[in-house]
């Protein structure tokens, strides 16, 4: 008999996670569940790691469940506890952060839930920034742009918000095609031309911007 070990059981992870199931997000907690009480009974085939509380922030990203951004949330704080406490295994990255921001980022609902997504996807930002586990990369400054752009109405509030995020993305040299689409898509014309110095209507390569803006990028 062949015995599943933490591979294994990621993989069904990442199957369940990439599924259209909608009770998938449930499913992956009810496997990370087994994976740890089968590694606290002694079992060191089975150690959950950061692929796979990784994976399970994937999962409710994906999912239609509510509050996902706090269910993200409480993942990743549980690998932070996890990770101080001696467990070399499940040390959080800057995926694990901007997976949290994602899930925020497709929150929908009613205004209390859009706005605890909107402070738990800036609080997480923020703390990234601070963490000694990565620095914000371009996934990062995108999604976070997203959030912004889904979970405030049309205001100067938002508008301050994202221009706030791409002037971060440009000072990491992070600035990358996926954040100028979003840039694009989140700010009125004026604040566009005026952080790019092209309109909209103008046909804009990457390597026309400041090196100083993708020289972290550019390695892709």
């Amino acid at each position: 008999r062949i015995k599943p070990n933490t591979r294994a059981y990621n993989a069904v992870l990442n199957a369940w996670a990439l599924s259209d199931s909608k009770n998938a997000a449930a499913r992956c907690d009810e496997i990370l569940e087994e994976m740890e009480n089968l590694h606290a009974a002694g079992d060191n085939d089975v150690i959950p790691n950061t692929i796979t509380y990784s994976t399970v922030m994937c999962a409710y990203a994906r999912s239609r469940e509510k509050r996902k951004g706090y269910r993200c949330l409480q993942v990743l704080n549980k690998m932070k506890e996890l990770y101080k406490a001696g467990n070399e295994h499940v040390k959080p990255n800057v995926f694990g952060y901007t997976t949290v921001i994602n899930a925020c980022a497709k929150t929908r609902g009613h205004h209390d839930e859009r706005n605890e997504a909107l402070k738990i996807a800036y609080d997480t930002f923020v703390e990234l920034e601070r963490s000694p586990y990565g620095e914000p990369n371009f996934i990062t400054f995108s999604v976070f742009m997203k959030a912004a752009h889904f979970l405030l109405p049309k205001s100067d509030m938002r508008n301050n918000l994202v221009e706030l995020i791409f002037k971060k993305a440009c000072e990491s040299g992070e600035v990358e095609k996926s954040v100028l689409k979003q840039l694009r898509y989140s700010v009125p014309d004026d604040i566009y031309f005026n952080a790019i110095g092209k309109s909209k209507n103008e046909k804009l390569d990457i390597d026309d911007l400041p090196k100083q803006w993708t020289r972290n990028t550019r390695r892709l």
